[in-house]
Formats: C-alpha cells, structure tokens, sequence
C-alpha cells in the first residue's frame, strides 16, 4: 500500500507471495483502504517473471527466508528496467535483544524469540549482508540506513510489539519443542512485560533494521 502511494492512481504495484493466506489478508486491506492500483498474485519468487518491466523491486523480511539470496534477487532483477530501483528492507538478528537494566520476563522472552530465529534456519544477518548481496547481483550506488526498535516507560508501543511477535511465532515454538503455547499466556504478556520494565526502569532493546536501495545499470 506503501508502494501504490508512492505511484499514483496511473501507476501499478504488482504484490506476489507463495503464501495464499497472506495474500487474502493483504487484499482484505487493500480493499478496506480503497486501493485499486494493487495486482496480488501467488508466486515463488524464484520463478516469478513479468514481460513488460517494472520501475522498482521493493521487498521487506524476504530475503532472510531465501536459501540463495543473490541467486533470488539476480533472477527478479531480469523484470527490472535498466535504471530501475531496488529497495530491501530487513531485519538485523546479530545483535542481541536485551533489556537494560536487566528484567527477567523480557529477557526470557528474547530468549525464546532467539530459539525460534536459530529453530527456523534463517538468515541472521540478512540486514547486514544487503551491500554484499547488492554488489553481487551488479546494483549500483547502493545507500543504507538502519533503524532499531528501542523503548520504554508507561504505554510504549515496543511491549505489544514483542508480544505479537511471540503470539506468531508459537506455532514454530510448539513445531520445535521450544516451549508451549498455553504456558506463555500471550494474551497478557504485553502488559506484562509493561509492568515489569516499567517497574525496574527498563530500556528494551528489540532488534534493528537495515535498509538498502540502489539501482540496475
């Protein structure tokens, strides 16, 4: 939706994903927002191909699920027009999530998160590795800028945040042995983890991410 702001009722964002429940979620929202300038389409991206080539590839939290991220962006460079943009953006899983100074539930929470990302074979330094993989596929003038989720004190977003992520990520949780379910009580943790660090003080430090954009010769 971002992306169709950006070009206007005359332009087109074609939206693909191999997941078709992800895809009529997006389209459920697309539509309560009033986009008509969306194309959703289910695709893996290795095998994904347009004729007529796009002005920009943007993707968010792709490429740290991709087994060969260069070989998977080489591929949709070929729908890319020369000049064209590439816009990556994706999270940074080297740095440890930690809380400061030290609040037992939001550190047991980390953990927990760090055993699903290292569970789930992942790429966790898919952030990082973006001027690597840019330079690799041939972009040009790549830029980067990183951002990472920090907070703390009464009514701070960053609780809710951390425990919508453990609530999706229960599922993984369960698959792996990590932990069950019904022990975490993810209806309350958010508040949880908002009465702890607020008592304590506590900063959260949540995980960062790293944008990249540049351009096809």
């Amino acid at each position: 939706m971002l992306a169709a702001d950006l070009v206007g009722a005359s332009g087109c964002v074609v939206t693909i994903d191999r997941d078709a429940d992800n895809l009529v979620f997006a389209k459920q929202r697309a539509t309560a927002g009033g986009y008509t300038n969306i194309d959703f389409r289910a695709a893996e991206i290795d095998g994904f191909s347009e004729s007529t080539p796009f002005d920009a590839i943007v993707g968010r939290y792709i490429l740290l699920f991709l087994p060969d991220r260069v070989a998977s962006l080489r591929h949709l460079l070929r729908s890319l027009r020369s000049g064209g943009s590439v816009v990556i953006v994706e999270p940074d899983f080297t740095l440890p999530f930690r809380a400061i100074p030290p609040a037992p539930l939001v550190e047991r929470t980390m953990e927990l998160a760090r055993a699903v990302i290292a569970a789930g074979n992942i790429n966790v330094d898919s952030g990082p590795a973006l001027l690597r993989i840019f330079r690799e596929v041939g972009l040009l003038g790549t830029k980067m800028d990183a951002r990472q989720w920090v907070g703390g004190g009464p009514g701070n977003e960053l609780y809710w945040l951390v425990g919508e992520l453990i609530r999706s990520m229960v599922p993984a949780m369960e698959k792996h042995g990590i932990a069950r379910g019904e022990d975490l009580d993810v209806d309350t943790l958010a508040a949880r983890l908002e009465a702890e660090a607020v008592a304590l003080g506590s900063v959260l430090f949540f995980y960062r991410n790293v944008s990249a954009w540049a351009r096809k010769p």
